[in-house]
Parts: structure tokens; sequence; C-alpha cells
């Protein structure tokens, strides 16, 4: 006695099918990896506007961009670095200044015309703020003691944010 087993087919081939699944995982997979750089860029958004310092422009040119997204390869940068606005001079890096922290010195240049509250500048005071156009006086800046601006590290605790929230969405997908 034999046995006899006959396939067939209706619908949709299973390899297409079996294409049309893969494409869905690849595309579910793509859009979680884009929102995780868009947290890891709202993080480095609220470090920098947490900061105490007003750094609004560096703040919000902290942008996610797709820079190429072809077959199977997605590449997404975080805050290019050509849009990130420079200090005064047009060449310093400020979220390179900012990320890293420094000790501002001199600026080597007058004063603009101002007072401390009114009155002349007095070498032997200290701590006043300098209000501009309140005053007729001016003076030099050599002052190289001023603040220690603390590092922000923005950049590596944004790296670590998108390193937490690929993790987690891995897991995730994988749970599904």
């Amino acid at each position: 006695m034999g046995f006899e087993i006959k396939i067939t087919k209706t619908g949709k081939d299973p390899l297409e099918w079996i294409k049309e699944i893969q494409q869905g995982i690849e595309t579910d997979l793509k859009e979680r990896i884009k929102l995780c750089a868009e947290l890891s860029a709202e993080k480095m958004r609220e470090i920098i506007g947490n900061s105490g310092y007003k750094l609004t422009e560096l703040a919000n040119s902290i942008q996610v961009e797709v820079v190429r997204e072809d077959g199977k390869q997605l590449v997404i940068g975080i805050g290019k670095i050509e849009n990130l606005p420079k200090g005064k001079d047009g060449k310093t890096e400020l979220w390179e200044l900012f990320d890293a922290g420094f000790k501002a010195g001199a600026s080597g240049t007058y004063v603009p015309l101002g007072s401390f509250g009114g009155e002349a500048p007095n070498p032997s005071k200290s701590g006043g703020k300098w209000v501009v156009g309140s005053g007729k006086w001016s003076f030099f800046d050599n002052n190289q003691n001023k603040k220690v601006v603390e590092p922000l590290r923005f950049v590596q605790i944004g790296f670590d944010e998108l390193k937490k929230e690929i993790e987690i969405a891995i897991q995730t997908f994988l749970k599904k």
C-alpha cells in the first residue's frame, strides 16, 4: 500500500508572502530606529536647554536627519556639525566648547560703554553686573579669572541614550 501526497497552491505565492513579511519587519525596525534617534536628540536638546546658558540656537540645531536609506541599510545623523552655530568669530565650534567645558579667558577687547549700576568701574570691587548702555565708561578686558563652564557632555549622554533606546526597541520587537 502506498501513499500519495498532492500539494497545490492557491492565491499568493508563499515566497511573495515571506518577502512581504520581511519588508514589513524591516520597515517597522527602521521606524523604531528613527524614533530612537529622535529620543536621543531630544535628550541632547534637554541637556543644552537646562544648562543655564543661553544656547537656544544650539539646542534647536540638534536635528535628526536620514542620511541614507537604501534597501536594508539605514544611516541616521543627529546634529549635523555644519548646521550647528559657530562662535562670534565664525570659526569656534560652540557645541564642542560646551560639550567639553572650558574656562573663558580675557577677550582682549574694550567692553562696550556701560556701568556697574550707574557707577564707574572700580578695580577693588568684583562680582557686579556690567550694564551696557547705562553709563559712559569702558575698560579693557584682561581678566583671566573668569568662571569655568562645566562640561555638558550632551554628545556622550545622547549616544548612551541612543544605545539604550535601540536595545529597548530590539527587545520589544523580539518579544512580538
